[in-house]
Order: structure tokens, then C-alpha cells, then sequence
């Protein structure tokens, strides 16, 4: 019997995983939450999105783009491997 481990995705974070059964999961108020599943190469994701974009007068902070759909979506696209 497989244990599922379940792992809790943070605000402005994402994961991808197909190493072993887990499950994803995200705690979404006013955010959103976009996952993804390959049956074929049994691989999954989710990020974890908390605004469309940085604000143009803001510092935008690199370290984070998982926090906004703009910048979040590319990173997780290309982590997950979809070409």
C-alpha cells in the first residue's frame, strides 16, 4: 500500500513532483490556484497565485515570481517541462 503524502503550497509558491504519489494542496481565499496533471509521465504541479502582476512603481522583488500570474505562470511552465 502507497502512503500519499500531502504537501501544503504556500501563498506566491509552486511545486512540481513525479518522484513519488503526493498530493498538492492550497488553501485559496481571493488567490488562485492552477494545477496541472500528466498521466503519462504521472507528473503534477501547482502554483499557488496571489496577484496578476507586480505593481509598475514597486521594487518588484525577482525572488518571487510564483506570486504573480504574469511572471508565475512562465516559471511554472518551465519546471514543469511543457514545451
Amino acid at each position: 500500500m502507497n502512503h500519499i503524502q500531502n504537501e501544503y503550497i504556500p501563498t506566491g509558491r509552486l511545486r512540481v513532483g513525479k518522484k513519488s504519489p503526493r498530493k498538492f494542496q492550497a488553501i485559496l481565499g481571493t488567490c488562485l490556484g492552477l494545477a496541472l496533471y500528466d498521466p503519462k509521465r504521472k507528473a503534477g504541479g501547482l502554483i499557488h497565485i496571489l496577484l496578476p502582476s507586480p505593481l509598475e512603481n514597486t521594487d518588484f522583488q525577482s525572488s518571487t515570481p510564483e506570486k504573480y500570474a504574469s511572471t508565475g505562470i512562465v516559471k511554472f511552465h518551465i519546471k514543469y517541462n511543457i514545451k
